[in-house]
């Protein structure tokens, strides 16, 4: 048997998704966007380390909401 090995999520807290997460969290800690983009965020590093994620789908749904919702703030 080997060892279960606990994921550690190392935080760049300089990078600019940081620094608009962190900015949206000061402003209201209450803010239900905060989890929505913690949940895209862990997804995003358990696909960076090469696993698998536990909802695809709901993945896919996210990341699509995203960018239709980018692509209206740019006027398309």
């Amino acid at each position: 048997d080997q060892p279960v090995v606990k994921r550690v999520l190392e935080l760049n807290m300089d990078h600019p998704v940081m620094i608009k997460f962190k900015a949206l969290y000061e402003a209201n800690r209450n803010n239900s966007s905060l989890k929505h983009y913690s949940q895209l965020l862990y997804d995003i590093a358990t696909i960076g380390e090469g696993s698998k994620l536990d909802n695809p789908s709901h993945f896919s749904k996210t990341v699509g909401e995203l960018m239709v919702a980018s692509l209206d703030s740019m006027g398309n």
